[in-house]
């Protein structure tokens, strides 16, 4: 509307006598105005004063002028500026103004008074709002004051435009903003001005604004243009659900990267018109079961991968939930069964799958499994051990290397070959081998490290060959052998054997072991030998004796014939068997007659054992004739020709002498056959050496007060009595087949001779025994009592037929020859008679130097002949013997404190030849004969200087 300019012409006051020309503030303006005396006044202020006092100043009607005195605009509401025009005409020209309180319909005008400065508008939210264009262009405008309500609601396009303009709202006065965009949601936010705002935008702003509209809480409503749904993620959702909640409607939500767990929140969200889930493959696989009944899902991506896991009943029961993954997706199915293998293999989506089913099944397939190559995996169900050849195995290794963890294979007829790579699969829990013997035999070290070997079975032969070492050490791996399949183990040791010969699988084993652990083990030796699964004994060490009773050495001849090494066996000759009676003899005899039994074992050197029955009192049950110190019995015996003897003979070792005289044999009255009696029947062959039967029995006569025989071994005759070892001799020399009979021919009388060339029979005429066709009569045969005893001009010899009282009745040289005749061995040295300490050569002692550990005992014998006397061991522990000569020197030596029998060997004193003496179980201890001539060496001396009787050596 128009508006009236002020008035600024001033009106003529009267004057009066008053005193005129007073000057005052605007504060004083009312005092002068009242005052009688001041008939006109003019005020004189800052604008700030004048314009506070403004409308009383238009009242003062004295007033006759007003002067701004700092210059600057008097401040008036638009009201005063319209109504107070006397005021404004009492104000000089020039004068400027701020207004204030201006309607927006008098904008213009204000704006074009060039008297104000500047001015604010006061209107109604509507005046304002439809005069924005005007009051954009007031350039004075410092200020919009809303009248009534508070609130300018304004479009974001005016926002825009007017900016400045709707900057200038005073405090308190806001506006409401509608249709602002969602990327203005911030700046809206922090206007101070902006009490709410709404947005319409597209979808794709507001999704990409929703964090700064999420956090504008001015923002009271959002509508989306362009576009009914707005694509947000489950993070934002959860974050921002007050602010999508402000999205109008028709506009829906499509929710992407929800949690399983939380898609039946989202399906039941109404402004959710559709969601996509992304979660890992394990928890995707579990709400499988769920996706079916969520209509809004759309799709379903894997968060951990591209891969999802599944069994292959939720494959087949959730396709259509499957069927909404995401096209990178790809699925692993497991527990699969191989019906449905061909269809995973087929399909595009499967990229891996495994399979659970029997081991029958698996088995069957095995040859269509190797073609799926998306198999990964073979898990068995039931039964958890695959069994398999050994050419399926190689043929599916790829397809079996498929098995899951605990599940395993067993392999059968698996090569050597191939079973190191089986014990290393651990998919292979056992395996069998089938091989060739060869091929076992050459690996059996290998084989005894694999653990997972259940057994061996050999193709091509059943028998394998393996050391002791390897039995040993790879017993795990033999213990496999298939039943049927057996070894042969070598150089088992003697203790082991039985053991290892107890083993099923065994067949044959040879021995090898020192000759001592041999012998500890003989007998279960000979049981293994006997039954032919032992079937050889190497003698590890050499040069050692075996030393067996009568009783081993017949008992196990079948493991001695299998003994092979540098090594001698020795045994007694003589097995004696005591019979009840002799518990009732005096003390010593049974020592006397094991010490006569003794020399004929150092005698004798056939591999015989001759069984002695032995009896006190009685012989085989009957009673001694009364005054027969001893009486035999030959219970064995053979009835062969003479000229079988011979042959018999001519065959057995240390017989040269007989045979000799065998061979000049022609004389007349030579008995066609004869009886080999008791011993002699085994020594020449006709009996088996070793049988168990007893070849005879021998008796003595009874001893009551033990004074009848001198039953000492060593001491010397004694006065009065029998020597019982000589008697002892006799009876064991019969049981030998020294024996001569009326009536009948037997060995021992191939050698009695009546003249030379004629043989003679027993009985009274004499006869006499010759092994050179009687041209020698060695000894005359008695003509009475026992024929084949030696005659009285044979002396005190032990087989004499009458024996007397109170003499040492020896078993003599010719005694020995008779023996050798009758097809027995004699040992080299053979002792003269019994109880007599054997002697030899020590082997292995040949020393090239003696070391005396103290200073020895030196005796030198004189220039001529000399007797001396010594004993072994010596006092002074080692004796030197000097200037001993033979055949004129004699040494005398007492043996009763020897160790072990007597052995001599060849040493150096001072590296001078000499010759010790000492006992075989004490060498340090001893007599040395120093300064011997080198020819005479230990053998010559034992085997032609030295004579031994009971304990007693003499070297002459």
């Amino acid at each position: 509307m128009a508006r009236n300019a002020p008035n600024t012409s001033k009106a003529t006051k009267p004057t009066t006598s008053t005193p005129a020309g007073s000057v005052g503030t605007a504060a004083q303006a009312a005092s002068l105005q009242a005052s009688a005396t001041v008939i006109a006044f003019t005020v004189s202020d800052t604008a700030a004063n004048i314009g506070a006092a403004f409308d009383a100043l238009n009242a003062d009607t004295k007033l006759t002028g007003i002067t701004v005195t700092n210059g600057l605009p008097i401040p008036l509401s638009y009201t005063q500026y319209i109504t107070d025009t006397t005021a404004l005409a009492l104000l000089p020209a020039g004068t400027t103004f701020t207004l204030s309180a201006v309607p927006e319909a008098d904008t213009a005008a204000i704006q074009a008074a060039t008297a104000v400065m500047s001015f604010s508008v006061t209107d109604t939210t509507a005046n304002v709002l439809a005069g924005l264009a005007t009051l954009a262009t007031a350039a004075k405008l410092s200020g919009i004051t809303l009248s009534g309500a508070t609130s300018l609601p304004v479009t974001y396009a005016q926002y825009q435009s007017y900016a400045s303009t709707l900057d200038k709202l005073t405090a308190g006065d806001t506006m409401t903003v509608s249709a602002a965009t969602a990327a203005a949601a911030g700046k809206l936010q922090a206007d101070g001005h902006v009490a709410a705002f709404t947005v319409t935008d597209t979808a794709a702003d507001i999704t990409a604004g929703l964090t700064a509209l999420g956090t504008a809480t001015k923002l009271t409503g959002i509508t989306v243009s362009g576009g009914t749904t707005v694509q947000v993620t489950y993070p934002q959702y959860t974050s921002y659900a007050k602010t999508l909640a402000l999205i109008a409607d028709p506009a829906t939500l499509v929710v992407s990267v929800v949690p399983v767990a939380n898609a039946p929140t989202i399906q039941a969200a109404a402004k959710v018109s559709a969601f996509s889930i992304s979660d890992t493959s394990t928890n995707i696989a579990a709400g499988l079961a769920t996706f079916g009944t969520q209509t809004k899902l759309s799709a379903i991506a894997v968060s951990n991968g591209t891969a999802l896991s599944i069994t292959y009943t939720q494959y087949a029961d959730y396709k259509a939930a499957l069927g909404l993954l995401v096209a990178a997706t790809s699925l692993t199915i497991t527990g699969a069964t191989i019906s449905d293998a061909a269809t995973l293999q087929s399909t595009a989506k499967v990229t891996a799958f495994t399979v659970t089913d029997t081991t029958a099944n698996v088995l069957a397939n095995l040859a269509t499994l190797a073609a799926d190559t998306k198999l990964s995996a073979i898990a068995l169900s039931g039964a958890t051990t695959l069994a398999v050849t050994d050419t399926q195995y190689l043929a599916n290794t790829a397809t079996l290397d498929k098995l899951a963890a605990g599940d395993t294979l067993t392999v059968s007829a698996a090569t050597v070959a191939g079973a190191a790579s089986l014990q290393a699969d651990t998919h292979v829990g056992s395996f069998a081998i089938a091989d060739t013997a060869a091929n076992v035999g050459n690996a059996i070290a290998s084989l005894g490290h694999d653990t997972k070997l259940s057994s061996i079975a050999l193709t091509g032969g059943t028998s394998i060959t393996v050391t002791y070492a390897a039995y040993t050490a790879d017993a795990a791996a033999l213990a496999t052998l298939a039943a049927g399949d057996t070894m042969t183990v070598t150089g088992v040791t003697a203790a082991a054997a039985a053991t290892v010969a107890a083993n099923s699988h065994v067949k044959t084993l040879t021995v090898s072991d020192t000759l001592a652990d041999i012998g500890t083990s003989i007998g279960s030796l000979e049981t293994l030998a006997a039954s032919g699964q032992l079937t050889g004994i190497v003698v590890t060490d050499s040069g050692q004796n075996l030393s067996l009773t009568a009783a081993q050495y017949t008992a196990d001849q079948a493991a001695i014939k299998l003994m092979t090494g540098s090594f001698t066996v020795t045994h007694p000759v003589i097995n004696l068997i005591w019979d009840a009676s002799v518990a009732n003899a005096p003390a010593g005899f049974v020592a006397a007659v094991e010490d006569a039994a003794a020399y004929f074992d150092a005698l004798i050197t056939n591999p015989i054992t001759v069984n002695i029955d032995v009896g006190y009192g009685e012989y085989d049950g009957k009673a001694l004739p009364a005054g027969v110190l001893g009486d035999t019995q030959i219970l064995n015996s053979d009835y062969i020709t003479t000229a079988q003897f011979k042959t018999d003979l001519s065959k057995l070792p240390g017989t040269s002498t007989v045979q000799s005289a065998l061979a000049s044999l022609s004389s007349p009255g030579e008995p066609t056959s004869v009886w080999v009696e008791g011993g002699d029947a085994k020594a020449v062959g006709a009996t088996a050496a070793y049988g168990t039967e007893t070849d005879a029995a021998i008796g003595f006569a009874l001893d009551p007060t033990g004074r009848m025989f001198n039953y000492s071994p060593t001491g010397p005759a004694v006065l009065g009595e029998v020597d019982f070892i000589g008697v002892a001799e006799a009876e064991i020399g019969h049981a030998l087949g020294r024996v001569s009979t009326l009536g009948i021919s037997t060995s021992l009388d191939l050698y009695r001779y009546s003249s030379p060339g004629t043989i003679g029979v027993p009985g009274a005429s004499p006869t006499y025994f010759s092994v050179n066709g009687g041209t020698t009569n060695l000894d005359n045969f008695a003509t009475s009592l026992d024929y084949g005893d030696w005659a009285a001009s044979a002396g005190d010899d032990a087989v004499a037929a009458v024996i007397p009282t109170g003499t040492e009745n020896l078993f003599t040289a010719t005694d020995v020859t008779e023996l050798n005749a009758l097809g027995y061995g004699i040992a080299a040295n053979a002792p003269s008679s019994a109880g007599v300490i054997p002697a030899s050569v020590a082997s292995g002692l040949n020393a090239t130097s003696l070391t005396f550990i103290g200073s020895p005992l030196v005796v030198t014998m004189g220039s001529g002949t000399t007797t001396a006397s010594a004993a072994i061991p010596p006092a002074a522990g080692i004796e030197e013997i000097a200037g001993f000569t033979y055949g004129t020197d004699k040494l005398t030596l007492s043996l009763s404190d020897l160790s072990g029998s007597l052995e001599a060997f060849n040493t150096t004193v001072n590296g001078v030849h000499a010759i010790a003496l000492a006992g075989s179980n004490d060498l340090t201890n001893g007599i040395v004969l120093v300064g011997m001539p080198t020819a005479d060496t230990a053998a010559n001396l034992l085997s032609g200087h030295l004579t031994l009787s009971g304990s007693t050596a003499t070297i002459t």
